[in-house]
């Protein structure tokens, strides 16, 4: 269990493969702005499950390298698996896709979501020069 993070819960970054993610909780004051839960970055063949995240901002955001350095680096995010997981994010979404995704996102599998209290359910966010 993670209580009140001040920021990101959990935020693997390049993970070669096979990581889960499995019967973790993630809570934060549901006002408070930018906090993420789960935020998977350049990570290939990741599975979440099983958990529970109740925060301000996006529950489980996927990115992939930060502008130029995401370009250059070229790491995507793919094959992640999201399953039997329940979101709520008063301020942002429950699944957030981006912004900062220029080294691409692909093969994101999802099923058994349970959303509510959320913003939005699911959002895809991007600009110019972060890919997507």
């Amino acid at each position: 269990t993670f209580l009140d993070s001040p920021a990101w819960g959990i935020h693997p970054v390049y993970c070669s493969s096979n990581v889960t993610i499995r019967n973790v909780t993630i809570e934060t004051g549901l006002d408070a702005p930018l906090t993420n839960g789960i935020v998977p970055d350049s990570c290939s063949n990741m599975c979440i499950e099983d958990s529970r995240i109740s925060v301000g901002h996006d529950a489980i955001s996927l990115k992939s390298g930060w502008d130029n350095y995401g370009i250059t680096f070229g790491r995507p995010t793919s094959d992640i698996h999201i399953s039997r997981v329940d979101l709520q994010a008063s301020l942002g979404a429950a699944l957030a896709f981006g912004s900062e995704m220029s080294g691409g996102i692909s093969d994101v599998h999802v099923d058994h979501l349970h959303i509510h209290g959320s913003s939005k359910g699911i959002s895809f966010r991007t600009a110019p020069g972060r890919g997507g």
